[in-house]
């Protein structure tokens, strides 16, 4: 039988630690739900008990997001940038659209642990792609469906 060769994943120290306290939180509220589903079945004819099928359903929720958790885990390899110079995962920056002065501020981060609207960049993202490795003043071509768009960026510290 072969073995599934699991492909590792960029994390910053600060979304590693969010990601265990998620799971904490998860395997907490795992436990109340399976409370709830032995209290419902207590209940009698399961065939017609909503709130034994509403538990079991719950249940199968936080499992599967639990099984998420822990493979993100993992795989997980705690990634900071190291260099002041370049752009690597952890490093803050600042890119401005050299066509509409539009500015982005965020903190290049793993896929796992991005948020846009919370300025974190995925490094797996066009913009993340495009940056990485990049030094302060550099301009860059991100490709996005509506067509190429140039940025500036800066690093910020």
């Amino acid at each position: 039988m072969a073995k599934k060769i699991e492909k590792t994943q960029a994390i910053t120290q600060e979304g590693y630690d969010e990601l265990v306290a998620e799971l904490e939180e998860a395997k907490k509220k795992q436990q109340e739900i399976i409370n709830k589903v032995q209290i419902a079945r207590e209940d009698g004819d399961l065939s017609e008990n909503a709130p034994y099928h509403a538990a079991r359903e719950e249940l199968s929720y936080i499992n599967g997001h639990i099984d998420e958790l822990e493979s993100i885990l993992k795989t997980a390899v705690i990634t900071e940038n190291t260099s002041k110079n370049n752009i690597g995962i952890g490093t803050r920056v600042r890119i401005t659209n050299k066509e509409n002065d539009k500015v982005i501020e965020g903190t290049l981060v793993g896929p796992s642990e991005a948020d846009f609207a919370a300025g974190k960049i995925s490094a797996d993202s066009p913009i993340g792609k495009a940056i990485m490795g990049k030094k302060s003043g550099a301009v860059v071509t991100v490709k996005a469906p509506k067509g190429d768009a140039k940025y500036k960026v800066e690093i910020i510290k």
